[in-house]
């Protein structure tokens, strides 16, 4: 029996929006070295014009630009997103790569829905799983409708974004995901993300003391980092010793305190 196939369209911060296929490089490492030269300007206009992509031909480095502006550049308002920049430095290659890789998502949606829909459930079974591209091509032919060649693409571009972000691992030719470990102030950052007023967008509930039981029952940061839900709260108790969140023992219903009311609070705060 022939698949059915939908226009799959979704609500986030008051737009609809629809997925999109993936037919670009997720040029990890222009992005990075962007936006590092973003900290020393005001506006993009200033850093197109110093920053150097190392493409033969202009379509290229023009591409290459209009990706990584929109993946990691920009905020939702069209501005330099100065809370990632702030963060990103010139030491910490993996949390540099974990946070981009979160807005990343934030922008190839049907890369995040295989994700959190597809990828994280598989994990979940025995730790570990091998993503295939034919397997994730899958699963998002119920969601994209477009020529044969640009859906496995697709495919491919999921499967190479795991490994370009380093959230995968090669073995044997095989991209194996297992059980992630970011660093804290990744899952920080998302936890403020999903939580606090300032990035609508990623913004799912209006909560500012969730509990551990909602935590891992309803929020999307941790799957994201394809974190096991057990190890959840060990992050938690050390971003409250941080003094990143509060805490409130309550018995059976611990709770996590957004100290900050925003995620552009929090990041100010570190620096």
């Amino acid at each position: 029996m022939p698949r059915i196939k939908y226009k799959f369209l979704f609500k986030i911060g008051g737009l609809i929006l629809e997925f999109k296929s993936i037919t670009n490089s997720t040029y990890v490492n222009e992005g990075i070295e962007a936006l590092r030269l973003a900290k020393e300007f005001q506006d993009k206009k200033s850093l197109r014009k110093n920053f150097e992509i190392n493409k033969h031909s202009k379509s290229s480095r023009n591409n290459c630009w209009n990706q990584i502006n929109k993946r990691y550049l920009t905020n939702p308002n069209g501005d330099l997103n100065r809370v990632l920049i702030k963060l990103i430095d010139y030491e910490d290659i993996k949390l540099n790569k974990e946070l981009m890789f979160y807005h990343y998502l934030q922008e190839e949606l049907i890369f995040k829905k295989t994700l959190v829909n597809f990828i994280y459930p598989k994990l979940r079974v025995d730790n570990e799983y091998v993503v295939k591209s034919e397997d994730v091509l899958f699963f998002i032919g119920d969601y994209l409708d477009y020529a044969s060649s640009t859906m496995k693409k697709t495919a491919r571009s999921i499967v190479k974004a795991l490994v370009d972000f380093e959230i995968a691992e090669v073995e044997e030719n095989k991209v194996k995901v297992k059980t992630y470990r970011p660093e804290l102030l990744s899952v920080v950052y998302a936890f403020y993300s999903e939580y606090a007023a300032g990035v609508e967008e990623t913004k799912n509930f209006n909560i500012l003391n969730p509990s551990v039981e909602h935590i891992k029952e309803k929020a999307e940061f941790y799957k994201l980092f394809l974190m096991q839900p057990a190890i959840v709260e060990d992050y938690l108790q050390r971003a409250w010793k941080e003094d990143y969140l509060g805490y409130e023992p309550r018995g059976g219903l611990n709770q996590y305190v957004l100290k900050y009311k925003s995620l552009n609070s929090f990041v100010s705060m570190l620096l």
